[in-house]
């Protein structure tokens, strides 16, 4: 009696039986479907000049960007081939191929990939990798300076000093925060910084960045919070309006027991609130709470920092 494979139809032989009889399909047919190597030869690999971001054996036009944490070009692609090489991933992947490959210096590239499997008597496959070079989106956005938010860094008028002193501490603690955060997420980042006299305008990669940034602020320091919006066309695939968000954040640079002078008044910080501020007279020991916006609208002087 014959039997034949109900996969590819192909003629079961008299050594692959038992194998048959076992898994109900030919030994081929179950190496792809049991996560084997793929029978492709040949395979391209996009990778990100800048990132080394990637895209495999696919068309970089509408593909997914995948991103990897190394930046050394051998070890990206010696971790991008650990996780294609196979339809579907498995824990074990480590621990049932080898893969080795020739040191690459330079892209694009062409080189011969050896994976072979230690579990059948160090069975090789070999195939051709197509190394090409190219620019992924978060990277092209970057080059381009394209931002769809902005934050606007300002703070209160104090006398005698000059609001970039005041700033400049707390955009250097913003840097740091978003560099972070990109670490983790490539597709928010600063795309540039304008510097006025008055402040500072960063501009953000997308809305999640900015949400990002101002929650953190938030949780650490006092702010007068004014966001806003600005229409930028009509989205080429929907038709619906597309708006670069703005969010104006001025800065109180004021802590518990910081001593201040309002026209001839002298007053201590006592308590700042989610959107107040606790004053107490220096003279009389009167307080009052102020709104923030209400400091926005004075000349204050930092009497002691």
């Amino acid at each position: 009696m014959k039997y034949f494979c109900p996969v590819c139809g192909a003629t079961i032989s008299p050594d692959e039986l038992d194998f048959y009889k076992t898994h109900f399909v030919c030994k081929r047919c179950h190496l792809v479907k049991s996560n084997e190597l793929s029978p492709k030869k040949q395979y391209t690999l996009y990778l990100c000049s800048m990132c080394l971001a990637y895209i495999f054996d696919k068309m970089p036009k509408n593909a997914q960007w995948k991103f990897i944490e190394t930046q050394d070009l051998n070890e990206a692609i010696s971790q991008i081939l650990k996780r294609e090489l196979t339809d579907i991933w498995q824990e074990e992947y480590d621990t049932k191929y080898d893969i080795t490959f020739p040191i690459i210096n330079e892209i694009p590239s062409k080189i011969t990939v050896h994976v072979t499997n230690p579990h059948k008597n160090a069975e090789t496959n070999e195939i051709t990798l197509l190394i090409k070079s190219s620019v992924c989106k978060n990277c092209n956005k970057m080059l381009s300076r394209r931002f769809d938010a902005v934050i606007q860094l300002r703070t209160i008028k104090l006398k005698s000093e000059k609001p970039e002193t005041i700033l400049e501490p707390l955009l250097t603690e913003i840097i740091d925060f978003t560099e972070a955060i990109q670490s983790k997420n490539p597709d928010q980042f600063i795309s540039d910084i304008d510097t006025f006299s008055h402040g500072f305008d960063l501009k953000l990669s997308n809305k999640a960045m900015m949400n990002a940034i101002t929650s953190y602020l938030l949780h650490k320091y006092p702010f007068i919070v004014k966001t806003s919006k600005k229409l930028m066309g009509k989205n080429p695939t929907t038709g619906g309006n597309l708006y670069r968000s703005y969010v104006l954040l001025r800065y109180l640079p004021f802590r518990t027991n910081t001593q201040i002078r309002i026209k001839n008044n002298y007053y201590s910080i006592q308590k700042i609130h989610s959107n107040q501020i606790t004053l107490e007279n220096i003279i009389d020991h009167k307080q009052q709470t102020r709104k923030f916006d209400y400091f926005e609208k004075k000349l204050i002087e930092r009497t002691e920092v």
